[in-house]
């Protein structure tokens, strides 16, 4: 009897906590209507856009991501940058109504990164991989510290975003163990109907 008592009241402590871990990840969008004229936007609509696998990309797109983003892994801090020039910002609004802004590294039928997934004036950062056998898997991840700002509140499709981000979050992989992200940049992108 004990046990069933320990094991129910064990259950019920799992799901507050997990609730609330849930609802105090996301934060406030901060706005800031001049961010479109920071040097960094200057710089990248002068640069074009790198791509591990040549086709089928389009090789005169010009860079949206501006990044330092570090992993330390096992006590091991591991650079990122080496990729910086390869990161592509993409965004779309969800069934829910929810904007979608994926930055991330595509190599083909795989890649990695984040989405940022804003709704309400409120936004939370999500850690994924992808494939094309398993499709989109978000990691178990504890958000230490998240920052976003934007050139506006509302968006629509077809509009442009300018935005500003920073955070550190703790994943807990299954095969590696712990690993922080410490990430932080600047993108631009236009909202699409569908990813591309």
């Amino acid at each position: 009897m004990e046990s069933k008592i320990f094991s129910l009241l064990a259950f019920f402590l799992i799901f507050f906590n997990c609730s609330k871990s849930q609802i105090s990840d996301d934060t406030t969008i901060e706005i800031d209507k001049t961010i479109k004229k920071d040097t960094v936007f200057g710089y990248l609509s002068r640069n074009n856009q790198k791509f591990i696998i040549k086709e089928p990309y389009d090789q005169n797109k010009k860079r949206t991501v501006f990044i330092d983003y570090y992993k330390k892994e096992c006590n091991v801090c591991r650079d990122f940058n080496e990729l910086y020039e390869y990161y592509q910002a993409k965004a779309i609004f969800d069934k829910d109504n929810s904007l979608n802004i994926k930055i991330s590294v595509e190599e083909g039928l795989s890649g990695s990164g984040f989405f940022i997934k804003c709704k309400n004036k409120k936004f939370k950062v999500l850690l994924h991989t992808f494939d094309d056998q398993s499709g989109t898997k978000f990691s178990n991840c504890r958000i230490l510290h998240q920052n976003l700002v934007l050139n506006k509140a509302n968006f629509v499709v077809g509009d442009s975003i300018y935005g500003k981000i920073n955070f550190e979050i703790l994943e807990n992989s299954e095969f590696r163990g712990e690993i922080k992200h410490k990430f932080q940049g600047y993108f631009v992108t236009k909202i699409s109907e569908k990813w591309n």
